[in-house]
């Protein structure tokens, strides 16, 4: 069964990380709230890659910076929960968070150069979260930071542990983020755009390499990206968010060639690949709304086909439009696969 805001309520399992009416927000000069997120809503099960995907500025990295706590000043949840491992977050002192961070949660963010310290060898980064988390000594720490870039496939790890940050390739860096997520033994890593500054040989090679530690330890992984061809080889249930809202959920192969929204649709067929390797290119028409000056009614109806009087008047609510499957449109069943 599924609720009304996409998310399941019959899984094997509890699980790992649980979003539900998340609603963020930031103060516009006047002193007006300005809704970034509205009603947010999924679940990630264990062992599972959740996708998240949209365009830019559609609210997929400040979901993922929410659920960490690093959102911007200015910035804060005002309402809806998240819940990690049976543990609420929202309302966690500062202390408390910090705890979590890089041992119940670790993050792998888009530009592995800013995320490392360019003063500190990547080996000691890597050990430094280890002796925080399990007190290990400095030569300890430095053994586990060896075996952990060897583990990604790092070539002469001992070597690369004594190299700073600018000194490795963008790939090479970013397997080195990956290992100091996997120094805390998370059991939830956020993975925000990780191939996006890579070149295409190599973000095969490093979604490769989540997958397999996904695998083989069983961790579960909220993958950010907008690159559906991304998520059609790494996710197994994926989210799409358009202008701070999810605007449909489900499993990615059902979602990619059978989208039960407009939006996902024009997504789909923006993407050779992902549509059909002899499709033309079809982009989306217009632009992204500005938050602070949404469209009434359907948030996309001003780029939509399908779009009716209702929905310009009337804002569609989530709702269950096959097995496992939630869309927030009033013409869901009409949308052409």
């Amino acid at each position: 069964m599924t609720t009304m805001d996409g998310t399941s309520t019959a899984t094997s399992a509890t699980p790992v990380l649980t979003v539900r009416d998340l609603v963020v927000e930031a103060r516009r000069p006047d002193g007006a709230p300005l809704r970034i997120l509205d009603g947010v809503g999924f679940d990630v099960a264990a062992g599972q890659t959740l996708g998240v995907v949209g365009e830019s500025g559609s609210g997929k990295t400040m979901t993922a910076t929410a659920v960490l706590g690093l959102l911007p000043p200015g910035v804060s949840v005002t309402s809806g929960g998240i819940r990690f491992a049976d543990r609420e977050l929202v309302g966690l002192r500062e202390s408390q968070r910090r705890e979590l961070r890089g041992k119940g949660i670790a993050m792998v963010f888009q530009d592995p150069l800013a995320a490392l310290n360019p003063v500190q060898p990547v080996g000691q980064q890597i050990g430094e979260i280890a002796r925080r988390r399990d007190g290990l000594s400095r030569a300890a720490a430095g053994r586990l930071a060896v075996d952990l870039l060897e583990r990604v496939g790092v070539p002469d790890p001992a070597g690369r542990a004594r190299a700073y940050p600018h000194q490795l390739s963008g790939g090479l860096r970013q397997r080195a983020v990956i290992a100091m997520a996997l120094a805390g033994q998370p059991r939830l890593i956020l993975a925000d755009e990780p191939t996006t500054a890579l070149d295409v040989s190599v973000q095969g090679r490093i979604l490769a390499l989540l997958t397999k530690i996904q695998a083989e330890d069983g961790v579960s992984v909220l993958l950010i990206s907008h690159d559906l061809r991304v998520m059609s080889h790494a996710a197994q249930q994926v989210a799409v968010m358009y202008a701070g809202k999810v605007v449909e959920r489900g499993a990615t192969r059902e979602v990619l060639h059978r989208p039960r929204h407009p939006y996902t649709a024009a997504l789909v067929r923006s993407v050779p690949a992902v549509h059909s390797r002899s499709a033309p290119v079809a982009p989306i028409p217009g632009n992204p709304p500005r938050l602070a000056a949404l469209p009434t009614g359907c948030r996309f109806h001003p780029r939509c086909p399908l779009a009716v009087e209702r929905c310009r008047v009337e804002e569609p609510v989530a709702r269950e439009v096959g097995p496992g499957r939630v869309a927030a449109c009033h013409r869901a069943e009409e949308v052409l696969p």
